[in-house]
C-alpha cells in the first residue's frame, strides 16, 4: 500500500515485531530512482514480522535528513557527532505497519521528544508523521494529518514542526501549514476558518495511540489582506515554553506571491489525558485556549521560531523576507531580520529587533538561523544563483560583529544546523562535502573547527537538516 492508498487518518498503532528480532542492516543509501527495492537488500527476511529496524543500545543525540529530493535516509550520530547508524530508516525500509514509505520531502521537529523515540514529519502530499522506538527498532505507529472532512484533492496540510509541551504525557502539537478553500468560499476574500478552509491551524496528536485528539487552535484571525489578496497565517516552526506554545507565522497567500508582515504568537493549552477524547476530527473541534501575538513589523516570512540557550524563557524569530517577483535581493533585505522575544506567563514581551535593512554591512544570515547565545545567532546568507556559494555566518546582534564559518560549493547546500548548548557541539549540514563539526567556547564565544564527517554525500542522499533529538 502506497501513501496515496493510505485511508485519512491514518492510525497505525505499535508494531507486533520483536525488538528482538535479528536486524537486517546495510549502510547501502538509496538513490534518486529506486528499482526493485528488494534487490537492495542481502537478506530480506521471508517472515514479515521479522522486519524490525536495528534496536539501538545508546540513545543518538542528533538525527540527520539525508535526502536528494525523491527518496530520504534518516543517519543518527552521538553526543560527539559520530555516526551511530548512517541510514537507521529510509524509503526502502520494510517493516509490519509502515504503511506510508518516506517520500523525498522529510524533515525532523526542531525540539527533540521523549528519550529513545525518533518522530518524523513526511511532508507535501504526504502529510504523515511517522514514529519510531529506537531501542526495540520498531514502529510507534503514523498519522495522517488530514480528517475525512478535508478529503478536497487539492490539500495538503503540509505539516512543518512538532512539539511536545511535556515530553511525559502523549501529546504533541502539529503545525499544519497548507491550506484550501473549499467552495463557495474560494473566492471570498479571507475566510474564516470555520467553513471552507482547511488547515491553517495546529493541530494536536496522542502521541501513543496516533490519533487526533479532536484539539485544536485555528489561526484565521491572523489571516488578512494586502492589496485586495488573500494573506494566510500558515503556522510554521513551534516551541514549548514553560506550558505554553510559541508558534512563528509566515502569513503567505495561497500562490506565495503576497506576504502580510510577520507574527509571533502564544497559546497555552491544558494539559491533555486520552480521557479527552480522540474525534479524528478537525472540522468542530476544539479552539483551545486565547491565543495573544506580536507583530514583526515591516518584516516578512517570519515562520522560524528558536529558543535562546543560557536564557530562561527567550526565543528568537528569523524572518527571511518577501519578493514578488522571487529572488529580488533588495527586497529581500528590506523584510528580512530577527526578534527576540521573552515568552513568560503565556505572554510575549519584545526584547530587540535586528533588521537587516539598518545594517548595510552586515551579512543577512536569516535562513536556518539558530540561537547559540544571547544575542549571538548562526544562520546561513543563501548563494543569489547556482554559481554563487551559501555562507554560514555567526552574528552578534548586539554589535553587528559577524564572520564566516562555512562557504558552500554551490547555491542551496548548506542545510539546517544543529546545535547542543551542553556540549558547544555544532553541526552544518552540506550537500557537496558532509557534515561540518565546530565546538563552541562559550567563556570566548568563538568557535573551533573540528573534522568534517563525510555522510552521505557519495552515497547519492546528501545531508539537508540536523536536529537535537535527545532531551536536555
Amino acid at each position: 500500500m502506497n501513501v496515496s492508498e493510505l485511508p485519512g487518518p491514518v492510525a497505525v498503532r505499535r508494531s507486533l515485531a520483536s525488538p528482538h528480532a535479528a536486524p537486517c542492516h546495510r549502510r547501502t543509501l538509496l538513490r534518486a530512482h529506486i528499482v526493485g527495492i528488494a534487490s537492495l537488500f542481502a537478506c530480506t527476511p521471508s517472515d514479515p514480522t521479522d522486519r524490525a529496524l536495528r534496536p539501538l543500545s545508546e540513545d543518538p543525540t542528533f538525527a540527520v535528513v539525508l535526502s536528494d529530493r525523491t527518496s530520504t535516509a534518516i543517519a543518527l550520530l552521538d553526543v560527539d557527532g559520530e555516526v551511530i547508524d548512517s541510514a537507521w530508516i529510509h524509503s526502502g525500509s520494510a517493516l509490519p505497519g509502515l504503511n506510508a514509505a518516506l517520500s523525498g520531502d522529510v524533515v525532523l521537529p526542531s525540539s527533540p521528544g521523549p528519550k529513545g523515540q525518533l518522530t518524523l514529519l513526511d511532508r507535501y502530499r504526504s502529510d504523515v508523521i511517522t514514529r519510531f522506538d529506537l531501542r526495540s527498532g520498531t514502529l510507534i505507529g503514523q498519522l495522517r494529518l488530514r480528517t475525512p472532512e478535508e478529503s478536497e484533492p487539492s490539500f495538503s496540510s503540509n505539516p512543518q514542526d512538532l512539539v511536545f509541551v511535556d515530553p511525559r504525557a502523549p501529546s504533541a502539537w502539529v503545525t499544519r501549514f497548507g491550506i484550501a478553500l473549499a467552495p463557495p468560499d474560494a473566492n471570498a476574500g479571507v475566510n474564516t476558518g470555520r467553513s471552507g478552509e482547511l488547515g491553517n491551524d495546529i493541530v494536536e496528536v496522542d502521541t501513543e495511540r496516533m490519533v487526533l485528539t479532536g484539539r485544536r487552535r485555528t489561526l484565521s484571525a491572523f489571516n488578512t489582506l494586502v492589496d485586495t489578496r488573500a494573506v494566510y497565517a500558515r503556522p510554521s516552526a513551534l516551541v514549548a515554553q514553560e506550558g505554553a506554545i510559541v508558534v512563528g507565522l509566515s502569513r503567505l497567500s495561497l500562490a506565495f506571491d503576497t506576504a502580510a508582515d510577520g507574527v509571533i504568537a502564544i497559546f497555552s493549552p491544558t494539559p491533555y489525558t486520552s480521557s479527552s477524547g480522540d474525534t479524528g476530527s478537525t472540522s468542530n473541534a476544539e479552539d483551545v485556549a486565547p491565543i495573544s501575538a506580536r507583530p514583526l513589523e515591516g518584516l516578512a516570512n517570519c515562520g522560524q521560531v528558536t529558543r535562546v540557550p543560557g536564557t530562561r524563557n527567550e526565543v528568537l524569530v528569523s524572518c527571511v523576507g518577501f519578493s514578488h517577483p522571487f529572488g529580488d535581493a533588495v527586497q529581500v533585505r528590506a523584510t528580512s531580520g530577527f526578534g527576540i522575544f521573552m515568552a513568560a506567563n503565556g505572554t510575549l514581551t519584545a526584547m530587540s529587533t535586528w533588521r537587516a535593512a539598518d545594517h548595510a554591512n552586515a551579512p543577512n544570515p536569516t535562513a536556518s538561523a539558530i540561537a547559540i547565545a544571547p544575542n549571538l545567532v548562526v544562520g546561513i546568507e543563501p548563494g543569489q544563483s547556482p554559481a554563487t556559494p551559501d555562507t554560514l555566518y555567526v552574528i552578534d546582534l548586539s554589535s553587528d560583529e559577524a564572520h564566516a564559518l562555512v562557504h558552500s560549493m554551490h547555491a542551496y547546500e548548506l542545510g539546517t544546523p544543529a546545535f547542543d548548548p551542553a556540549t558547544g557541539l555544532l553541526l552544518v549540514p552540506d550537500a557537496s562535502r558532509g557534515i561540518h563539526r565546530f565546538r563552541f567556547n562559550e567563556g570566548q564565544r568563538a568557535f573551533t573547527e573540528l573534522p568534517r564527517l563525510d555522510l552521505g554525500v557519495r552515497d547519492g542522499l546528501p545531508p539537508r537538516e540536523v536536529r537535537r533529538i535527545a532531551p536536555e
